[in-house]
């Protein structure tokens, strides 16, 4: 709702409302064991936010960043911001919580998330979880890189 050309306002409780419906739905046709969860830059505040509610096989996320007050603050450069943010997203509490699987890619070169703001989910990673760097790799160029096709589909054929 309220992002790209899809109508409402946006807001951060209906889009973690949104997907919980989306989960719902899969769970009619699927078990937890056939779900990943996958969320790609704004969308791992949703696919984290879900990985601390529900069942699934694993979690991925692409280009992920820790919450948006840390992203804001990696691109200006600052350890604090002078106003709060209109959304939160806190991928970093919400993986904190997170029982499942964990995958991680992440690019040296992203200029939309700084991959100083990913990095700081590391620390919130479990043994046997994977952070993987793809050097040069940018925003949306991630899937192009044999490192990034190799380490996913390892996880897929666990």
């Amino acid at each position: 709702r309220g992002y790209g050309k899809t109508p409402g306002e946006p807001d951060e409780h209906d889009y973690f409302a949104d997907a919980e419906r989306a989960y719902d739905f899969l769970r009619r046709r699927y078990s937890p064991e056939q779900i990943v969860l996958y969320g790609r830059s704004l969308g791992s505040g949703l696919a984290t936010y879900l990985a601390a509610r529900v069942q699934a096989r694993m979690l991925v996320l692409e280009t992920p960043f820790d919450n948006i007050r840390g992203l804001m603050a990696s691109h200006l450069r600052r350890e604090a911001l002078p106003f709060e943010p209109a959304f939160r997203f806190p991928n970093d509490r919400h993986l904190d919580l997170a029982d499942l699987p964990v995958l991680i890619f992440h690019g040296t070169r992203d200029r939309v998330v700084p991959f100083a703001s990913a990095a700081k989910l590391r620390q919130f990673l479990n043994p046997g979880d994977e952070f993987v760097t793809i050097e040069g790799g940018a925003h949306n160029n991630l899937g192009q890189f044999p490192l990034y096709r190799e380490r996913l589909a390892a996880w897929l054929g666990r």
